[in-house]
């Protein structure tokens, strides 16, 4: 999760690799080492923000980065939490906007943290739930497949007994 949350501009597939782990091991422990990784990651998005301002220095004066950097101030935790907990791939702006306004790295590692642990341990669940519901099936899945192969190959003198044998013939 640290490289899907240090992807700034080439995402990582982190959901998908949540929602796989989610049916092999504990949603709740797979879900916070994803949100803490993921806040790591999300880091490397502060850091672009923060060089941007030295690179950048006159925009600083401009009057809506004062309203931003004073909203910022008083809801940027609850906001970059609320960001946080939802799905959403633009989440690497907040990192970038953060950084470049000065919010305290802290701050913004926990909120961070918090809403993409929480976020992610309902993927992990969500992940838990569709490996429970699929793994019944899998036999039948290979009988499937097999018998799609077989079609294929034109040996269709053995798709009948692997039928049989698990109860769709």
């Amino acid at each position: 999760m640290l490289v899907s949350g240090a992807g700034t501009f080439l995402p990582g597939p982190g959901i998908a690799t949540v929602l796989a782990a989610g049916t092999l091991w504990n949603p709740v422990l797979v879900g916070l080492a994803a949100g803490l990784g993921n806040a790591t990651g999300e880091l490397a998005g502060y850091a672009v923000g923060i060089a941007g301002t030295a690179l950048l220095p006159g925009y600083q004066k401009r009057p809506w980065v004062a309203w931003l950097r004073k909203g910022l101030a008083r809801y940027g935790f609850f906001a970059v939490l609320a960001l946080a907990l939802v799905p959403n791939p633009l989440f690497d702006a907040v990192g970038l906007v953060a950084g470049s306004l000065c919010f305290p790295i802290q701050r913004f590692w926990l909120a961070c943290a918090l809403g993409n642990s929480a976020k992610y341990v309902g993927i992990a669940y969500l992940g838990e739930a569709a490996g429970a519901s699929v793994l019944p099936f899998t036999k039948k899945g290979v009988v499937v497949g097999s018998f799609l192969t077989a079609s294929i190959k034109g040996r269709q003198l053995f798709v009948p007994r692997y039928l049989k044998e698990f109860g769709y013939a």
